[in-house]
C-alpha cells in the first residue's frame, strides 16, 4: 500500500550512483562511500548494495583495506572481507594474491587503527601459502605461473620466498605430482635450448631448479609416506630410484601390489591338519592339569575340616558367684556412704518481697484502750 518496496530500490539506487559511484575503479569519494554503504546495507536489507559492495572491497582490497575508514568497520563485516577472499582463492589468483599482500605488509603504516588490518593480511597472506601447497601442481601448470618466465621475470623475486616455503611443507600427494611436473618442464626447457627455441627465460629456469630442491627434499624426508600414494606408482622409474637412494628406502615388490592393513594380525589363515592334532593335545593337557588342580584342593579341605573337629573350644562362664557377691557389696558400700538428702527444704523468701509497713494485730490494740477507761 505504502510502496516500501518500491522505496527500498529507490534508496538502493540512489546508494550506488552518488557513494558508490556504481563500483567503478575506486578514486576518493567512492572509496569512502561505499564503506560507508556496506553497514547501513547489511543493517537494512539492501542485498544487492552488500553483495556488490564486498565483491569491489575484495577486488579492490589493496587499495581499501589500508584505509581508516576499513579498520573502524565492525568487526564482522571485516571477517566476512576477510573469508570472501578465503571463499574465491583458486590457482588462478593465488598467486596474485600473495604478491598483493606482500605490498600491503610493506606499506600499512604503523599507526595503531592499522593493526587489525595488519593482522587480516599477515593472516590472508598463511592461507594463501598453505593453500598454494595444497594445490601446488596445478598452480605450476597454470598459465599465470608460466608467464613469470616470459613477460613477468621481476614478480620472481616477490613469490620466491613464499614459493618455496609452500614447497618444503607439501603433502605427500602434491610432492609426487609436482616433482614430475617439474621434472617434465625442465626436460622441455633443456629441449628448447638444443633447439634454440626460448621458451623460458634463465631467472625462471633457475626458479624452477629451486623449487625442485625443495620439493626433492619433501620427498626424501617423507619418503616412506609418499610410497603408499597412487601418484608415487604413476611417476617414472628414474625419479623413483633417485628418492629411493637418498631416502634409503628399500621397497619390496610385494608391498606395492599388495598392502598389509592396520589390522593384519587379526586375519584368519586357514589352519592344516598338523595344526588340528596339536591343539587336540593341548586340551587333553589342560584337562588333566585341571583335574590334578581339583583333587588338590579336595583334600585341603578335608584335612581343614578334620582340625576344627579336633580342637574342642570352652566357653568362659560368664559370671562366678564369688564375683558376683563382691559386685554387690560394693554396691551397699556406695550406697552407705552417700549422704542422705534433706527431708524438708526450708523455703527462703527474699526480702524484697515482703511488704514494708506491716499491719499491726488488733488483740494488742484493745487492752491499751480499757485502762484508759
Amino acid at each position: 500500500m505504502l510502496c516500501l518496496e518500491g522505496l527500498k530500490e529507490i534508496i538502493g539506487y540512489t546508494l550506488k550512483v552518488k557513494y558508490c559511484h556504481l563500483f567503478h575503479k575506486p578514486c576518493q569519494i567512492c572509496a569512502v562511500g561505499v564503506l560507508e554503504c556496506m553497514p547501513l546495507a547489511a543493517a537494512y536489507g539492501l542485498d544487492e548494495v552488500y553483495r556488490k559492495s564486498l565483491r569491489w572491497i575484495t577486488r579492490h582490497f589493496v587499495r581499501i583495506w589500508p584505509c581508516k575508514a576499513f579498520a573502524t568497520l565492525p568487526k564482522e563485516l571485516m571477517a566476512k572481507c576477510y573469508h570472501q577472499h578465503i571463499v574465491h582463492m583458486s590457482t588462478d589468483n593465488v598467486l596474485q594474491t600473495m604478491m598483493d599482500c606482500d605490498k600491503l605488509l610493506a606499506t600499512l603504516p604503523n599507526v595503531r587503527w592499522a593493526e587489525p588490518v595488519f593482522r587480516m593480511v599477515s593472516n590472508l597472506l598463511e592461507t594463501s601459502v598453505k593453500f598454494l601447497s595444497d594445490n601446488f601442481s596445478g598452480v605450476l601448470g597454470n598459465e599465470n605461473f608460466q608467464s613469470l618466465g616470459r613477460e613477468l621475470t621481476w614478480n620472481i623475486s616477490r613469490l620466491e620466498d613464499n614459493f618455496l616455503a609452500a614447497a618444503e611443507r607439501l603433502p605427500p600427494e602434491q610432492a609426487c605430482k609436482s616433482y614430475s611436473k617439474l621434472h617434465k618442464m625442465l626436460t622441455s626447457a633443456q629441449q628448447d635450448e638444443i633447439q634454440e627455441k626460448i621458451k623460458w627465460g634463465p631467472l625462471f629456469v633457475d626458479f624452477l631448479k629451486k623449487i625442485q630442491s625443495r620439493v626433492e627434499k619433501c620427498l626424501v624426508r617423507d619418503a616412506a609416506r609418499a610410497a603408499r600414494t597412487t601418484s608415487w606408482l604413476k611417476m617414472d622409474l628414474e625419479l623413483r630410484r633417485r628418492i629411493q637412494e637418498l631416502a634409503c628406502l628399500v621397497i619390496l615388490p610385494h608391498e606395492t601390489s599388495r598392502r598389509q592393513s592396520r589390522h593384519s594380525n587379526f586375519i584368519k589363515e586357514p589352519r592344516s591338519v598338523s595344526n588340528r592334532s596339536t591343539t587336540i593335545n593341548r586340551t587333553l593337557d589342560l584337562k588333566r592339569v585341571k583335574m590334578v588342580i581339583s583333587e588338590h584342593n579336595h583334600k585341603s579341605l578335608k584335612q581343614t575340616v578334620t582340625q576344627q573337629q579336633s580342637k574342642k573350644v570352652f566357653n568362659k562362664p560368664k559370671s562366678d558367684p564369688l564375683e558376683r557377691k563382691m559386685q554387690n557389696d560394693k554396691q551397699i558400700t556406695t550406697d552407705t556412704n552417700r549422704p542422705k538428702s534433706w527431708p524438708n527444704k526450708l523455703e527462703v523468701k527474699s526480702r524484697y518481697l515482703e511488704p514494708r509497713n506491716k499491719s499491726v494485730p488488733k488483740e494488742t490494740t484493745q487492752p491499751i484502750h480499757q485502762e484508759k477507761l
